[in-house]
Protein backbone atom coordinates (compact mmCIF):
# COMPACT_ATOMS: atom_id res chain seq x y z
CA UNK A 1 0.00 0.00 0.00
CA UNK A 2 1.43 3.63 -0.86
CA UNK A 3 1.73 6.01 2.21
CA UNK A 4 1.65 9.04 -0.76
CA UNK A 5 -2.13 9.92 -1.45
CA UNK A 6 -3.62 9.52 2.10
CA UNK A 7 -4.30 12.24 4.16
CA UNK A 8 -2.18 13.00 7.83
CA UNK A 9 -3.44 14.71 10.43
CA UNK A 10 -0.08 16.98 11.50
CA UNK A 11 2.47 18.71 8.82
CA UNK A 12 5.16 16.51 10.71
CA UNK A 13 3.74 13.39 10.34
CA UNK A 14 3.56 13.82 6.52
CA UNK A 15 6.88 15.35 6.83
CA UNK A 16 8.38 12.12 7.94
CA UNK A 17 6.08 9.95 5.38
CA UNK A 18 7.68 12.99 2.31
CA UNK A 19 11.27 12.11 3.81
CA UNK A 20 11.08 8.11 4.02
CA UNK A 21 9.49 8.02 0.25
CA UNK A 22 12.43 10.34 -1.09
CA UNK A 23 15.30 8.24 0.44
CA UNK A 24 13.20 5.40 -0.76
CA UNK A 25 12.42 6.50 -4.63
CA UNK A 26 15.03 9.40 -5.63
CA UNK A 27 13.64 9.47 -9.25
CA UNK A 28 10.33 10.91 -8.40
CA UNK A 29 9.39 14.36 -5.99
CA UNK A 30 7.43 14.22 -3.07
CA UNK A 31 5.06 17.00 -1.90
CA UNK A 32 3.26 18.38 1.15
CA UNK A 33 0.10 20.40 1.12
CA UNK A 34 -3.29 21.03 3.12
CA UNK A 35 -6.14 19.97 2.62
CA UNK A 36 -9.46 19.64 4.24
CA UNK A 37 -7.71 20.13 7.52
CA UNK A 38 -5.22 17.66 7.25
CA UNK A 39 -1.75 17.07 5.17
CA UNK A 40 -1.41 14.97 1.97
CA UNK A 41 1.44 13.50 0.41
CA UNK A 42 1.35 13.91 -3.45
CA UNK A 43 3.90 12.03 -5.97
CA UNK A 44 4.93 13.45 -9.17
CA UNK A 45 7.38 11.62 -11.20
CA UNK A 46 10.36 14.10 -12.06
CA UNK A 47 13.70 14.06 -10.35
CA UNK A 48 13.90 16.68 -7.53
CA UNK A 49 16.60 19.35 -8.52
CA UNK A 50 19.71 19.12 -6.51
CA UNK A 51 19.36 22.57 -5.45
CA UNK A 52 15.83 22.00 -3.75
CA UNK A 53 15.48 23.12 -0.36
CA UNK A 54 11.77 21.50 0.43
CA UNK A 55 10.32 24.53 1.69
CA UNK A 56 7.08 26.70 -0.07
CA UNK A 57 7.28 30.63 -0.68
CA UNK A 58 4.77 32.98 -0.40
CA UNK A 59 4.17 35.39 -3.25
CA UNK A 60 4.46 38.97 -1.75
CA UNK A 61 1.32 41.26 -1.29
CA UNK A 62 0.33 43.42 -3.71
CA UNK A 63 0.86 47.32 -3.26
CA UNK A 64 -2.37 49.29 -3.01
CA UNK A 65 -2.94 51.33 -5.70
CA UNK A 66 -3.22 55.13 -5.32
CA UNK A 67 -7.17 55.32 -6.35
CA UNK A 68 -9.09 51.82 -5.18
CA UNK A 69 -11.84 52.34 -7.96
CA UNK A 70 -12.13 50.41 -10.33
CA UNK A 71 -10.12 50.84 -13.89
CA UNK A 72 -14.07 51.46 -15.26
CA UNK A 73 -14.29 54.22 -12.56
CA UNK A 74 -11.15 56.01 -12.31
CA UNK A 75 -11.17 58.44 -15.18
CA UNK A 76 -14.84 59.74 -14.94
CA UNK A 77 -15.33 63.06 -13.17
CA UNK A 78 -17.76 64.10 -9.97
CA UNK A 79 -21.24 64.74 -10.84
CA UNK A 80 -21.14 68.64 -11.94
CA UNK A 81 -17.31 68.77 -11.84
CA UNK A 82 -15.20 69.27 -14.40
CA UNK A 83 -17.52 70.60 -17.43
CA UNK A 84 -17.26 74.04 -17.39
Amino acid sequence: MSLAGKQYGTRAEADAIRNQLSEGDPSSSFFVFEKDGGWIVAKVPTAPSPNATGSATQAKPKPEADDPRDNAFRNIPPIGGGFG
